[in-house]
């Protein structure tokens, strides 16, 4: 009984360490703090925009379209009479939800992809790898567009194209890692006592991989949320009514020139806050996992 009280006091002690240290490193860079603070408000008005949004985002009425915001209507109404507020908060749901999508499908592909190829060698790294290479020669929004273009427009397209242009990212990060890592010597004693591959790469190999993917994924949150609205204004994203930021950016353009500025600005900055919320982020985890710094 002793020893396991002993233990659990130095488990406690090592977690309460790891506490200090990332408070520590939060606190010498509070850009990472603001970054934080965005995305979990975004994902907190993703989840509760239902409750949260004060009218129905599709609902039409005629009578008070195109109004400035008011007290009633902070954000305004669009040119169907819809109030831009609730369709911000619900279009949260949407760019969020894709964004996140796209990147952990792309992230399961491409890290089993690198994985693979980095490991084995050989035959198999040249077929992977010159694949991955054949679609990175394209620029990513490009091909997506184009993917986007020959399997029509709609949000599941949308995800299948940006899927399709970004898994060789983390295809090329995860096979430049497992080069390295692979020639460990507790990978070496992992093959001496007889361990199988699928083993020693899941086991011994990706979690010494995590730090790098963690940083770009974080990174590419943004960049999906980005790219998803850019389809999406370019019709080849979400379809009318949806709310979704980039269309109702690409909805509300014709109606600068007469004045109604606030059917862009919001979407808009709804979108910049969220892409810049995910870099800072993003950019504080490198230092808080960079194993130079401990």
């Amino acid at each position: 009984m002793p020893a396991a009280n002993n233990k659990i006091g130095q488990n406690l002690e090592v977690y309460f360490k790891k506490f200090r240290y990332y408070a520590y490193l939060l606190r010498r860079n509070p850009v990472t703090v603001v970054g934080m603070v965005i995305t979990l408000g975004l994902f907190f008005v993703a989840l509760f925009s239902p409750w949260i949004a004060p009218y129905n985002p599709i609902e039409q009425n005629i009578a008070i379209r195109l109004q400035p915001p008011t007290v009633n209507h902070p954000f305004g109404t669009d040119e169907f009479g819809r109030d831009i507020l609730s369709r911000v908060l619900w279009g949260s749901r949407l760019s969020l939800g894709v964004g996140i999508l796209v990147v952990i499908i792309s992230l399961m592909i491409g890290t089993i992809l690198g994985a693979v190829a980095g490991f084995l060698g050989g035959l198999v790294n040249e077929v992977i790898m010159r694949t991955a290479d054949l679609f990175l020669s394209f620029p990513s929004l490009i091909l997506a567009v184009l993917i986007a273009a020959t399997l029509g427009p709609g949000q599941a397209n949308t995800m299948i194209a940006l899927v399709v242009s970004w898994w060789p990212w983390y295809t090329r990060i995860v096979q430049a890692q497992v080069l390295t890592i692979k020639e460990s010597r507790y990978v070496e004693s992992a093959k001496a006592i007889g361990a199988g591959n699928i083993r020693i790469i899941v086991h011994h190999i990706l979690p010494n991989c995590v730090s790098p993917i963690i940083v770009q994924a974080t990174m590419d949150f943004g960049y999906a949320i980005l790219a998803t609205s850019t389809l999406s204004f370019i019709g080849l994203g979400a379809q009318p009514p949806t709310p979704e930021w980039g269309l109702m950016v690409s909805e509300g353009r014709s109606y600068i020139v007469s004045g109604e500025w606030w059917m862009i600005t919001f979407p808009g900055l709804f979108l910049m806050v969220a892409v810049l919320g995910f870099l800072l982020l993003g950019d504080g985890l490198c230092d808080i996992l960079n194993p130079r710094l401990k």
